[in-house]
């Protein structure tokens, strides 16, 4: 399910989350890590010692973002802004260690502890990701929907990819036994004697035909082993280095044989049915054991469990950083969301390399080359280079930005689609803050289900990705509900 419970103000996110979990006497968390800092608050605007100034169904925390720069501004901001309620001594609240986490916080975490009185510890992110998950369907986090745009581009390509394979050829031998020949000689021949009876009368022909067995107009008596063959060869010539009509590419291939959601999707009129039917989350429930990335300055791919115990069972250093270093170095922008507003504008085709940018269309013959479309694409980021045939593309910054971030789509959604694979799961879910923007959830939701689709062909099961809603949060989240069950055990402790 997809119910919104966010909504932006002020450069802020403000979040309605139930009123249980608004007992957080501390009133604030904090996650920097090593590209972003977010803080997650009570506010002032909202509360006043920990009660709403104004009546309400749900409680509400803010969600605020510092860049790098400005990290040491973090406790002066939160003194000036929070409702943070006396914890030190004499509060009994002083004993509580109050969890916090993000490499950056060592950074200025003796100065939140002296400016508060309190003790903080930094717990891994994965701790804090698994109190959020635990607790989803109370906080109602639920789902992103499933991006339409996204999902065409996909079944366009894999209806291309269908098209070509069931042509055969890329399963034909380079070499071919004398037995197989001496048997394709017998079938041709016997091909040849149908073929002349039907040219005599079945198709008009002025000579007619005695063979009345043969020369049946009835296409019922006609064969339909040779009609699909000669039906293949003409549709060869016709598709030869030219585009491929999404009507032509939509008819189910011969070939398959095997059954599968992917295969019905080959010839499904109403795309968004199928995916209504295979793709969307039934519920605001994570589906487990499933399979988890944290997208941060680096990612983590996580095994869920059942219990929603998680186990690290990948991990990349070429992520969230790496993404913010190629931008700077090749874009010369330091501002991250300036550059998602560039790769938005950016057209990918300029920078991608497509079939009609290395096809020479003067080349007539029929080869596997020419059952693809002229826009079907070969190599991302391909036209960056001059050692191409019709050399170096012409491109804007707006066309790198988008090509640079669909190489990092690109590879997050193979890093997750592999380990899927890896641990035979079939439910994949996203999360970090780059989730939080529109563009990136497109390019990984084609790049996934490319993949998907592609692997489905060959008789792979279907695997669904999905992006958790208020990826900024989650880290935060789960830290605050564990204070409060902290400041809950100390009053509990203080009554005893």
């Amino acid at each position: 399910m997809t119910s919104s419970s966010s909504y932006e103000e002020d450069d802020e996110v403000v979040m309605k989350i139930p009123h249980e979990f608004m007992d957080h006497p501390l009133g604030f968390v904090v996650d920097a890590g090593g590209s972003v800092a977010k803080v997650l608050y009570r506010s002032k605007k909202d509360y006043k010692d920990g009660k709403l100034l104004k009546p309400s169904d749900f409680g509400r925390v803010r969600l605020r973002y510092f860049k790098m720069a400005d990290v040491g501004q973090i406790t002066g901001y939160l003194r000036e802004n929070c409702d943070s309620m006396f914890v030190g001594t004499g509060s009994g609240y002083e004993d509580i260690t109050w969890c916090m986490t993000g490499v950056t916080t060592q950074h200025f975490k003796a100065k939140l502890d002296a400016e508060f009185q309190i003790k903080t510890k930094l717990c891994s992110e994965m701790l804090g990701l698994q109190e959020a998950i635990k607790m989803s369907d109370d906080l109602k986090i639920g789902f992103y929907d499933l991006d339409m745009e996204a999902f065409d581009l996909s079944i366009k390509m894999v209806r291309d990819l269908a098209g070509a394979l069931s042509k055969g050829i890329i399963h034909e031998p380079l070499v071919e036994d004398d037995s197989k020949k001496k048997n394709d000689a017998d079938v041709n021949g016997d091909a040849k004697n149908v073929s002349d009876c039907e040219k005599k009368a079945c198709d008009g022909g002025k000579t007619p035909c005695n063979d009345e067995s043969k020369c049946n107009n009835d296409e019922e008596n006609l064969d339909e082993g040779k009609k699909s063959a000669a039906n293949e060869n003409d549709d060869d010539k016709t598709t030869a280095n030219s585009k491929t009509s999404d009507k032509a590419s939509s008819v189910s291939p011969p070939g398959f044989t095997f059954k599968g959601p992917v295969i019905e999707l080959l010839t499904e009129k109403n795309n968004k049915e199928w995916a209504e039917k295979y793709l969307k989350p039934t519920s605001d429930k994570m589906v487990t054991p499933s399979v988890l990335m944290l997208y941060g300055s680096a990612a983590g791919v996580l095994l869920v469990n059942d219990d929603y115990t998680m186990k690290g069972i990948d991990f990349t250093a070429a992520a969230g950083k790496t993404l913010c270093g190629l931008v700077e170095e090749m874009l010369g922008e330091k501002d991250f969301d300036k550059f998602i507003e560039m790769a938005t504008r950016g057209n990918l085709d300029n920078v991608t390399i497509l079939l009609s940018d290395v096809r020479n269309h003067e080349h007539l013959e029929v080869d596997w080359y020419g059952f693809f479309p002229d826009d079907y694409p070969v190599f991302e980021l391909g036209k960056l280079t001059s050692s191409n045939a019709k050399g170096k593309g012409t491109y804007s910054r707006e066309d790198l930005a988008a090509g640079i971030l669909n190489f990092q789509a690109s590879n997050i959604s193979k890093l997750m689609y592999h380990n899927c694979l890896i641990q035979k799961l079939d439910h994949a879910y996203f999360c970090g803050s780059l989730m939080r923007y529109e563009i990136v959830r497109k390019m990984i939701t084609k790049n996934f289900l490319n993949d998907t689709f592609w692997r489905s062909l060959d008789g792979g099961s279907l695997i669904k990705p999905a992006f958790i809603r208020q990826p900024g949060f989650l880290l935060t989240l789960g830290l605050w509900t564990a204070n409060v069950q902290l400041a809950k055990k100390a009053r509990e402790n203080k009554k005893n």
